[in-house]
Protein backbone atom coordinates (compact mmCIF):
# COMPACT_ATOMS: atom_id res chain seq x y z
CA UNK A 1 0.00 0.00 0.00
CA UNK A 2 3.17 2.42 1.00
CA UNK A 3 3.93 2.00 -3.12
CA UNK A 4 0.44 2.96 -4.45
CA UNK A 5 0.31 5.75 -1.80
CA UNK A 6 3.86 6.97 -2.91
CA UNK A 7 2.90 6.71 -7.14
CA UNK A 8 -0.54 8.28 -5.99
CA UNK A 9 0.82 11.31 -4.26
CA UNK A 10 3.60 12.02 -6.93
CA UNK A 11 2.18 11.50 -10.37
CA UNK A 12 -1.17 13.04 -8.59
CA UNK A 13 0.34 16.65 -8.16
CA UNK A 14 2.78 16.33 -11.22
CA UNK A 15 -0.24 16.07 -13.46
CA UNK A 16 -2.62 18.46 -11.83
CA UNK A 17 0.31 21.23 -11.18
CA UNK A 18 0.61 20.39 -15.01
CA UNK A 19 -2.75 21.19 -15.68
CA UNK A 20 -3.13 24.31 -13.75
CA UNK A 21 -0.41 26.01 -15.48
CA UNK A 22 -1.85 24.66 -18.83
CA UNK A 23 -5.01 26.69 -17.87
CA UNK A 24 -2.79 29.33 -16.81
CA UNK A 25 -1.20 29.80 -20.06
CA UNK A 26 -4.65 29.12 -21.56
CA UNK A 27 -5.87 32.47 -20.51
CA UNK A 28 -3.21 34.78 -22.96
CA UNK A 29 -3.05 31.94 -25.54
CA UNK A 30 -5.83 31.32 -28.30
CA UNK A 31 -4.54 28.38 -29.24
CA UNK A 32 -3.98 27.09 -25.19
CA UNK A 33 -7.72 27.92 -24.54
CA UNK A 34 -9.14 25.75 -27.75
CA UNK A 35 -6.75 22.76 -26.20
CA UNK A 36 -8.10 23.47 -22.44
CA UNK A 37 -11.53 23.24 -23.32
CA UNK A 38 -11.44 20.25 -25.03
CA UNK A 39 -9.50 18.62 -22.00
CA UNK A 40 -11.93 20.48 -19.33
CA UNK A 41 -13.84 16.65 -19.29
CA UNK A 42 -10.64 15.38 -18.07
CA UNK A 43 -10.33 18.29 -15.11
CA UNK A 44 -12.68 16.38 -12.85
CA UNK A 45 -10.69 13.03 -13.25
CA UNK A 46 -7.45 15.03 -12.66
CA UNK A 47 -9.01 16.57 -9.07
CA UNK A 48 -10.05 12.84 -8.01
CA UNK A 49 -6.41 11.89 -8.61
CA UNK A 50 -5.11 14.93 -6.97
CA UNK A 51 -7.44 14.05 -4.23
CA UNK A 52 -7.00 10.44 -3.67
CA UNK A 53 -2.78 10.93 -3.82
CA UNK A 54 -3.38 13.52 -1.14
CA UNK A 55 -5.39 11.89 0.88
CA UNK A 56 -3.32 8.70 0.45
CA UNK A 57 -0.22 10.32 1.44
CA UNK A 58 -1.63 11.57 4.39
CA UNK A 59 -2.84 8.68 5.45
CA UNK A 60 0.27 6.41 4.51
CA UNK A 61 3.29 7.70 5.35
CA UNK A 62 6.61 6.01 4.02
CA UNK A 63 8.28 5.83 7.15
CA UNK A 64 8.29 8.83 10.31
CA UNK A 65 10.41 11.00 7.98
CA UNK A 66 8.21 10.72 5.16
CA UNK A 67 5.38 12.19 7.74
CA UNK A 68 7.33 15.70 6.53
CA UNK A 69 8.00 14.57 3.21
CA UNK A 70 4.43 13.77 2.74
CA UNK A 71 2.72 16.59 4.52
CA UNK A 72 3.00 19.45 1.99
CA UNK A 73 2.42 17.41 -1.38
CA UNK A 74 -0.31 16.07 0.45
CA UNK A 75 -2.32 18.91 1.19
CA UNK A 76 -1.04 20.32 -1.66
CA UNK A 77 -2.68 17.68 -3.47
CA UNK A 78 -6.44 17.70 -1.61
CA UNK A 79 -6.37 21.31 -2.33
CA UNK A 80 -6.10 21.12 -5.92
CA UNK A 81 -8.07 17.84 -6.41
CA UNK A 82 -10.81 19.80 -4.15
CA UNK A 83 -10.66 22.67 -6.91
CA UNK A 84 -10.43 20.40 -10.18
CA UNK A 85 -13.42 18.00 -8.45
CA UNK A 86 -15.90 21.34 -8.11
CA UNK A 87 -14.96 23.19 -10.59
CA UNK A 88 -17.50 22.05 -12.75
CA UNK A 89 -20.39 20.66 -10.42
CA UNK A 90 -23.30 22.81 -8.58
CA UNK A 91 -21.72 22.64 -5.07
CA UNK A 92 -23.11 22.84 -1.73
CA UNK A 93 -23.25 26.99 -0.26
CA UNK A 94 -20.12 26.49 1.86
CA UNK A 95 -18.29 24.74 -0.29
CA UNK A 96 -18.91 27.33 -3.23
CA UNK A 97 -17.46 29.79 -0.98
CA UNK A 98 -14.47 27.83 0.17
CA UNK A 99 -14.01 27.21 -3.73
CA UNK A 100 -14.12 30.78 -4.69
CA UNK A 101 -11.55 31.81 -1.94
CA UNK A 102 -8.94 29.12 -3.62
CA UNK A 103 -9.43 29.82 -6.82
CA UNK A 104 -6.67 33.09 -6.72
CA UNK A 105 -3.85 31.03 -4.89
CA UNK A 106 -4.96 28.04 -8.20
CA UNK A 107 -1.18 29.11 -9.97
CA UNK A 108 0.79 29.51 -6.87
CA UNK A 109 -0.54 25.61 -5.62
CA UNK A 110 0.01 24.02 -9.08
CA UNK A 111 4.02 25.76 -8.64
CA UNK A 112 4.27 24.55 -5.55
CA UNK A 113 2.87 21.29 -6.75
CA UNK A 114 5.22 20.70 -9.56
CA UNK A 115 7.92 21.48 -7.01
CA UNK A 116 6.85 19.28 -4.59
CA UNK A 117 6.32 16.16 -7.07
CA UNK A 118 9.97 16.94 -8.09
CA UNK A 119 11.33 16.91 -4.69
CA UNK A 120 8.74 13.90 -3.49
CA UNK A 121 10.01 11.72 -6.33
CA UNK A 122 13.89 12.65 -6.51
CA UNK A 123 14.32 13.29 -2.16
CA UNK A 124 11.97 10.71 -1.34
CA UNK A 125 11.54 8.39 -3.54
CA UNK A 126 14.96 7.49 -4.70
CA UNK A 127 15.92 6.63 -0.50
CA UNK A 128 13.34 4.23 -0.23
CA UNK A 129 12.56 2.91 -4.06
CA UNK A 130 15.45 3.04 -6.07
Amino acid sequence: MYKIAFWALTYGILVGGCFTLFAWFAQTNDTFKTWYYKLAPIQTLVGIFCFVGGILGLFYPIGEEMITGDLIPAVIAILLGFMYIFAYFKQPAFLNQIYQKLTPYQVPFGIIAIGAALVHYFIWGTKTYF
